[in-house]
C-alpha cells in the first residue's frame, strides 16, 4: 500500500471495509424528541447488479426489505438514539429530518453517512408511501419545537413505493443535454405512477432533458414487487435518444 500511493500523496486514511446490505434511515426532531419514517433502500451505482460508478441515486423503494422488527429496534437503540444524545451534548438545536446511511453487517448496523436532508431519490420512494399521512404538520411541528402527539399512520400507509431514476447517458460523466422528452403524459396514465421532474427544461412547448438525473417514475403497490413493476410499466413510457435506467432496481431483497 505504501509503495502504491506514497509518491502521490503523504498522508493514507485506511477505513474499514463494510459488508452488507446498505439502507437508508430517515429520522425527524423537533430537537428534543424523534419520530422515525419508514425504511428504505438506495442503489447508488450505474450498473446491473450495482456494478460501478458510484452515482447520485438510479433508484429506491421502502420497505427496504432487509429491516425487520428486531433489527429497527437495534438501530434506533445502538444507532439513532446514541447520534441525537451526541447532538445534544453539543448543545445543538436541531430539528427537521437526519438521513442516516447503514450497512448491516454480520456485526450489526454501522454507520456510513449522515446528512441534513431527505435522501435523493428515497425521499420520492418515502413520499408515496406516506400515502394519506401529512408530512406537512410533522415538519411544522419540528420547526415548532413539539413533536409530541404527532406520529405516522400505518393504516394510512401504503404497503409499499418504489422509484426508477431516468438519467441522461453517460451519466455519471457529463451528459447529454437538450433532448426532447416524450411519453411522460401516457406514463402519468398507469395506475398509481408518479412523475417527478428532476433536470429538465421547458423550451418551445417541449420538456428536454437538462442534466445527469432527469426524471423520477414512482409507484406504490401492496407489494414490493407490485409497486417496483408498476415503476418500470410507467418509466418504459417514456423515452429520449440518450435515456438510460437500471432494468434491476429491487434486486437485492427480491
Amino acid at each position: 500500500m505504501v509503495s502504491t500511493f506514497w509518491g502521490c500523496l503523504k498522508q493514507i486514511v485506511v477505513e474499514e471495509r463494510l459488508r452488507g446490505l446498505e439502507v437508508s434511515v430517515h429520522v425527524l426532531t423537533d430537537g428534543k424528541s424523534i419520530l422515525m419514517l419508514p425504511d428504505s433502500m438506495d442503489y447508488k451505482q450505474v450498473g446491473k447488479g450495482d456494478q460501478p460508478p458510484n452515482t447520485g441515486g438510479m433508484g429506491a423503494h421502502s420497505p427496504s426489505k432487509a429491516i425487520d422488527l428486531d433489527m429497527e429496534a437495534r438501530i434506533l437503540r445502538e444507532v439513532v438514539e446514541p447520534t441525537f444524545r451526541g447532538i445534544q451534548k453539543e448543545d445543538l438545536d436541531y430539528r427537521g429530518v437526519l438521513y442516516i446511511g447503514l450497512m448491516l453487517t454480520e456485526d450489526g448496523p454501522k454507520v456510513l453517512e449522515y446528512n441534513c436532508r431527505f435522501g435523493d431519490p428515497e425521499c420520492q420512494a418515502l413520499m408515496l408511501r406516506l400515502g394519506e399521512n401529512d408530512l406537512l404538520p410533522l415538519l411544522y411541528a419540528c420547526a415548532k419545537g413539539d413533536l409530541s402527539g404527532c406520529c405516522i399512520d400505518a393504516n394510512k400507509m401504503h404497503k409499499a413505493a418504489a422509484c426508477i431514476v431516468l438519467t441522461s447517458k453517460p451519466y455519471p460523466d457529463e451528459p447529454v443535454k437538450g433532448e426532447v422528452i416524450t411519453g411522460i403524459e401516457k406514463a402519468e396514465k398507469h395506475k398509481n405512477a408518479t412523475v417527478f421532474h428532476a433536470e429538465t427544461k421547458l423550451e418551445n412547448g417541449q420538456i428536454l432533458s437538462d442534466g445527469g438525473r432527469v426524471l423520477n417514475i414512482c409507484s406504490v403497490g401492496d407489494t414490493l414487487e407490485q409497486a417496483i413493476g408498476r415503476a418500470y410499466d410507467a418509466s418504459f413510457e417514456i423515452s429520449w435518444p440518450s435515456k438510460y435506467m437500471r432494468k434491476d432496481i429491487g434486486f437485492r431483497v427480491l
